[in-house]
């Protein structure tokens, strides 16, 4: 009995084992190539097309319309407030947003 126990226990352990390794592997591998698709630089051959089949005139126009797009601003960094003071004589309603 002791024998055929041994004989089941450790093929199944090792399999368990080399199953887990392989789940492992292939879900690093799925998620190095997700980051790489999404940190790829765009390719710039149809812009390079477009301004060599362009004439001189278009070529300017697409030189202005980047600069008169609105540049976004950097998102501030918001602090912790750890202590708050009220006056009632200023403060009539005080409104406690949801934590999200």
């Amino acid at each position: 009995m002791e024998n055929a126990l041994l004989s089941t226990f450790l093929p199944g352990l090792l399999y368990t084992v080399l199953f887990f390794a392989l789940s492992f592997v292939s879900v690093l591998f799925v998620k190095l190539c997700v980051y790489y698709i999404r940190t790829a630089p765009k390719t710039k051959s149809s812009a390079a097309e477009k301004t060599a089949a362009a004439p001189k005139q278009d070529i300017a126009s697409e030189e202005k319309s980047p600069a008169a797009a609105p540049a976004k601003k950097p998102m501030r960094i918001r602090r912790r407030v750890h202590n708050i003071e009220i006056r009632p004589d200023e403060i009539n309603r005080i409104y406690v947003a949801e934590h999200r």
